[in-house]
Order: structure tokens, then C-alpha cells, then sequence
């Protein structure tokens, strides 16, 4: 492969990736740690489900159509016990949001460290693809809250911030690897890849058949093979 043209070296466009994945991992959000993955005390378990039915809910049948009853419902407990909780929709939506996204995103950069820059493309595609598949649901849920016209009106003013500067820091994260990968792109082009990149990978549940001959590594192999053809025809 030849050495990335245009402004930057190629060791200027890893500097801005590792720069990029920082920022995400200093977002502020709730990433899982060690305690995430032991046994949840009673109390623990009750929020994290209500948590991912909110998510749910408001992400399938629009926020303002959800409510803390319906929320409260579909969790298991009654309608008063929410509050012990969460005072709000919007409270529990802003924490359902960051709980989903911490994981998504912690599971895309906290151990990208771990491989070469050069690999690090492939790593972000293909683990975006085994998240969508592994957490349908939610994920495709927490998209529809995330893209939605709605979200500035029912998320307070930071999380609102926070998720918007992370859809940012994540674009510009595909934005770099793809100009170190991709020679002659300047950053309109890597960035118009990068969304695609993205977006197929949203989107990948919507035809992926769980019952199918494939499983989700070879999908999510599978569609890497796509993703580069975007780059490297």
C-alpha cells in the first residue's frame, strides 16, 4: 500500500486516531468496569432492566408515546417503584442512552490498544457489526432515540452534548483510519466512507437472519470484506 499523500504523514493520521479514540474513552461516560461483570445485587438488576426496557420503548414506539407507567410495566414492577429509581422519563431515557452507548463504545476502543493502528479499522467494523447482532434490540432502539428529532427536547442538556460529541469523535475516528488507509482521500471522501462504514453496520440487522447458515463472526467477517472494497477497490 503507498504512503498516505495529502497533509499528513502517515504517523500524523495515527497520532489523530489515537487522539480520537481518547476522547471517547474520556467522554464521561458509564463504561462497564470489573463489578459490571460479577454477580448484581437485587436493587442493580432492577435498574439495569429497567434500563434496557426503556430503551426499548422509547426507541420502538417513539419517546413521547412512552411512559414511566409503560416503562414500570414492561420491567416487572409496579408503576410507584420506578421512582425509587429514576424521577423522570427523561432522567431514565438519559441513563438508558449512556448505559448502551458506554457499552457499545467500550467495547470498540478500550482494547484497540491492544492491535497496530493499521488493524484498527477492521477491529471498529467488525465489532460494530457483532454488537448490533449480539444486542439487536437495544441497539437498534438506541439508534432510532439517537438519530431521532426528538432527542434534543427529551435528553437534559448534557447527555444531549455528550452523545452528539461522541457520534463526532467516533465519525472522526473512521475519518482518519480511512485517509491513513486510503492514500489518495482527502477528508470529504474519507469522511462520506466512514458514514457508509457505519451506516452498513447499523444496518445489519435489519436483513441478518439469526436462524440463518451464517454466524455472526462470519457476518461480521464478511462485511469488513465490504467495507475495505470501499477503500481499496
Amino acid at each position: 500500500m503507498a504512503e498516505p499523500g495529502g497533509p499528513h504523514s502517515r504517523d500524523e493520521f495515527h497520532e489523530m486516531a489515537q487522539a480520537a479514540r481518547q476522547r471517547i474513552l474520556d467522554s464521561g461516560l458509564p463504561f462497564p468496569c470489573d463489578e459490571d461483570l460479577g454477580p448484581a445485587s437485587r436493587g442493580a438488576e432492577t435498574k439495569q432492566r429497567i434500563l434496557a426496557v426503556a430503551i426499548t420503548l422509547c426507541g420502538e414506539r417513539g419517546i413521547e408515546a412512552c411512559t414511566m407507567r409503560d416503562i414500570a410495566t414492561e420491567a416487572g414492577i409496579k408503576a410507584p417503584a420506578i421512582y425509587n429509581h429514576y424521577g423522570s422519563k427523561e432522567e431514565v431515557l438519559a441513563a438508558a442512552m449512556e448505559d448502551i452507548l458506554g457499552r457499545f463504545f467500550w467495547g470498540q476502543v478500550a482494547s484497540l490498544g491492544d492491535f497496530p493502528i493499521e488493524d484498527w479499522l477492521e477491529q471498529i467494523v467488525t465489532r460494530h457489526v457483532r454488537f448490533q447482532l449480539r444486542h439487536r434490540r437495544q441497539a437498534d432502539a438506541s439508534d432510532a432515540v439517537l438519530n431521532g428529532p426528538a432527542k434534543k427536547d427529551n435528553l437534559p442538556t448534557p447527555t444531549y452534548r455528550r452523545l452528539v460529541g461522541l457520534q463526532r469523535d467516533y465519525a472522526d475516528l473512521f475519518c482518519v483510519l480511512i485517509q491513513a488507509a486510503w492514500p489518495t482521500a482527502d477528508r470529504t471522501q474519507a469522511m462520506m466512507a466512514g458514514f457508509a462504514m457505519a451506516a452498513m453496520c447499523d444496518r445489519v440487522s435489519g436483513w441478518h437472519n439469526p436462524k440463518g447458515q451464517l454466524s455472526i463472526e462470519e457476518i461480521a467477517e464478511r462485511q469488513w470484506v465490504l467495507a475495505r472494497q470501499m477503500i481499496d477497490p
